[in-house]
């Protein structure tokens, strides 16, 4: 760079500067070049390797030296039982550092990647990703008085999302407030159990309703009963939470004030969730 100094123009030497960033706490860190970390790696190559070599031969001196048959062997026991272990302590010593450092940087990408997660899930409203349940687009089942839940027919229930190209469905009471969410793997389990165990006096899959799901199979019933709720104004962390704390959920409902009485306004997925948390 050029400096004035009474009126004249000296050229001075170029001044490396040392990189710096601006880490969380406002601090300024020196990056580490490549050129430092190529650096370290030669110095350790050569340390390493100097270390077997000086240590290779110090044991032929070791043993060249010794008089006698007898004593070379003991010289020789000497050699493999004290400078052996030391240079696999040695080198295990340069192998785990360097593990080690690879293992915790890929463990810090992972955490600050689920960290990075974690806050995108915070700063989602519920209400940007859920599927509104007035929307035409979401195939729901809600309750017709005098419909009861439990006579609700199997069959009809599969013919709805097959109909509809849906692999689940919310049933909901005739408030809107929530009451199951329907896999169809679920009622597919069951129709083909039923099928395969049937005789002649059993009844026609067709006939098969939810009351007979849960006499029949208080497991696969459960299944449906598996989903969460939470308040209109929350966010997708704490939906995902709500779903994590039951075992066997992959559904939450979205009601005005997080309560399993009130009119369910939307309906989040496990696949949905999984997806913002990839984006």
């Amino acid at each position: 760079m050029d400096v004035q100094i009474n009126g004249a123009s000296i050229k001075r030497p170029f001044q490396k500067n040392h990189f710096l960033c601006i880490v969380s706490n406002g601090t300024e860190q020196p990056i580490v070049s490549a050129a430092d970390q190529e650096t370290r790696n030669r110095i350790a190559f050569w340390i390493t390797l100097g270390g077997l070599v000086a240590v290779t031969i110090l044991g032929i001196v070791v043993i060249f030296l010794a008089h006698g048959a007898r004593n070379k062997s003991d010289a020789a026991q000497l050699v493999f039982g004290s400078l052996l272990p030391l240079l696999g302590t040695w080198v295990g010593t340069v192998l785990a550092f360097y593990f080690a450092k690879a293992n915790f940087e890929s463990a810090a990408k992972n955490t600050k990647d689920l960290l990075g997660i974690t806050e995108r899930l915070r700063s989602t409203p519920v209400e940007s990703a859920m599927l509104k349940m007035t929307e035409p687009t979401v195939t729901k089942k809600i309750l017709v008085p005098p419909e009861n839940s439990q006579s609700l027919k199997i069959a009809e229930l599969v013919k709805l999302m097959r109909d509809n190209r849906r692999n689940r469905l919310p049933v909901l009471n005739s408030d809107s407030s929530p009451l199951f969410v329907i896999h169809l793997s679920v009622l597919t389990d069951y129709i083909s159990t039923k099928a395969l165990g049937a005789t002649g006096e059993s009844r026609p899959v067709s006939e098969l309703t939810i009351s007979d799901l849960q006499t029949d199979d208080a497991q696969l019933y459960q299944k449906i009963l598996a989903w969460a709720c939470v308040r209109q104004d929350t966010t997708l962390a704490e939906a995902k939470r709500a779903m994590e704390d039951l075992p066997g959920c992959a559904d939450v409902f979205v009601t005005t004030a997080g309560r399993k009485l009130d009119p369910v306004v939307g309906w989040l997925t496990n696949v949905e969730i999984g997806l913002r948390s990839s984006a």
